[in-house]
């Protein structure tokens, strides 16, 4: 690790290159035939699916990309049987999507792989540093979660 005495923007920059870092080499899903983009949009299907499907738009603004891009994406999950695309009965524009149970059973073999990927990172670490980085990330993610909380009252206050 490299001594850095740069400003607050440059730590940033380093944190977030970090981070990105970290996640493309720990979310490799490939073992199942799922991409890292893949499996983030069976997440918020999953996530947000109340019954009526999720519509495209949503999983798009939902993992910030652009509807082009959520569009390959579903292609994907679709030619492998893990989503279904449905016109919306009330807006013939819009599509749902929903999983299925092909893609419930390979999210559960996606996660139990990702399991067993911490578990060794886990034992590599050793757990005081396991312990420690665990610590350090549920505070990051927590200060996150309050930093868009306080984002959206205060764009709610302005409307």
């Amino acid at each position: 690790m490299r001594e850095h005495c740069g400003t607050e923007e440059d730590w940033g920059h380093e944190l977030l290159s970090a981070f990105m870092r970290l996640q493309k080499s720990l979310f490799r899903f490939h073992c199942c035939g799922v991409t890292h983009t893949m499996m983030g949009a069976l997440v918020h299907i999953r996530d947000l699916d109340g019954g009526e499907g999720v519509p495209m738009a949503v999983i798009a603004q939902r993992m910030r990309v652009s509807k082009p891009a959520v569009t390959r994406t579903v292609q994907q999950l679709v030619e492998q049987g893990l989503v279904v695309r449905r016109e919306d009965e009330f807006d013939r524009r819009a599509v749902n999507l929903s999983l299925t149970q092909e893609g419930q059973k390979r999210m559960s073999e996606v996660r139990a792989e990702a399991g067993r990927a911490a578990g060794r990172l886990y034992y590599e670490l050793g757990e005081r540093d396991a312990r420690e980085l665990t610590r350090i990330l549920n505070r990051l993610s927590t200060i996150v979660t309050e930093r868009q909380q306080d984002k959206g009252s205060m764009e709610e206050t302005k409307r």
